[in-house]
């Protein structure tokens, strides 16, 4: 199989360098690349504030669970924290560390669980970070979480923490099951300029071997917002499947060819849906290794007809 190109059109892991990401390690090992990590997506905590009290005031009483369905929301809770910590003084006397906290996949539980010393105490203990390994997406959380707050004989509220572009997934489905929450606002996304993202993307295709150019570049999109602002500027330098629209004019003297794939059901279909694109994979879980994997096979079943 040829070695393929890939584009993540992610945030990188912040204070960590390209090759120490998980995502350029899974794929490097299944022997892709070169390989591209570009931001198209902007995202800044709000209501700051406020759940800094939450945090401040404990669960006992108020809450039987957090959910928490994507890593920024992971690092919204442990930003309030530290400012928590900071408006205090000193510890206090409240703890979160038995308290259930629902997660959508291994990193995002992984995010919660690791923070600065100082904030321990407000981080849940790993026995209480929980459905990340069962759950890829927020739909089956919304299943593990219904199954686990019946099983537990919980009767507060959840507290869903969420940015401002979520489907309602989760809340629909609790309120199925007569599950009381409480939904907090946490964190704002925003587009890159797009000027900057075109940029990344010519650079990316301009550093690639003219002799390769009949092989595909695999384009990978981890969520709705993302895709919708990187798809405009994609479309000049890759050819995309089964896109409907015209591509925009461009003094680029050739397009590749491109396969698509989306880090979970949310995004392929916003692309399948809303684009008219056909997404050739979607990782079964949203973690490096589920998706490198789920692409290479693609490819190798592909090779192999």
């Amino acid at each position: 199989m040829a070695k393929r190109p890939v584009i993540l059109f992610k945030s990188p892991q912040e204070d960590v360098p390209l090759s120490s990401d998980p995502y350029y390690s899974s794929f490097t090992s299944q022997g892709y690349g070169p390989l591209a990590i570009i931001t198209v997506i902007g995202h800044a905590f709000v209501n700051v504030s406020q759940l800094s009290d939450v945090i401040n005031a404990g669960p006992q009483d108020r809450y039987g669970g957090v959910i928490i369905t994507s890593g920024r929301a992971a690092e919204a809770w442990k930003h309030a924290a530290e400012r928590t910590v900071e408006n205090s003084g000193a510890f206090n006397d409240c703890s979160w560390s038995t308290t259930p906290f629902y997660v959508v996949g291994p990193r995002t539980g992984s995010l919660i669980r690791n923070g600065s010393s100082t904030i321990q105490h407000l981080l849940p203990d790993p026995s209480h970070v929980l459905g990340g390994a069962q759950s890829g997406n927020a739909e089956k959380l919304s299943e593990f979480i219904v199954s686990d707050y019946n099983d537990r004989g919980i009767s507060l509220p959840m507290l869903y923490l969420t940015g401002d572009k979520n489907k309602d997934t989760v809340p629909r489905t609790l309120k199925q099951h007569g599950i009381p929450y409480e939904e907090l606002k946490v964190y704002e996304t925003s587009p890159r300029a797009g000027e900057a993202i075109l940029h990344n993307i010519r650079e990316f295709k301009g550093s690639l071997q003219q002799s390769d150019t009949d092989v595909s570049t695999w384009i990978v999109f981890f969520a709705p917002s993302s895709a919708e602002a990187a798809l405009p500027h994609v479309q000049e330098y890759y050819d995309l499947p089964g896109l409907e629209s015209t591509p925009l004019q461009t003094d680029a003297p050739s397009k590749r060819h491109s396969l698509i794939a989306a880090i979970g059901p949310t995004t392929s279909s916003y692309l399948t849906e809303t684009r008219k694109l056909q997404v050739n994979v979607i990782s079964p879980s949203p973690s490096a290794d589920s998706l490198a994997t789920a692409i290479h096979e693609y490819d190798t079943k592909d090779e192999s007809t």
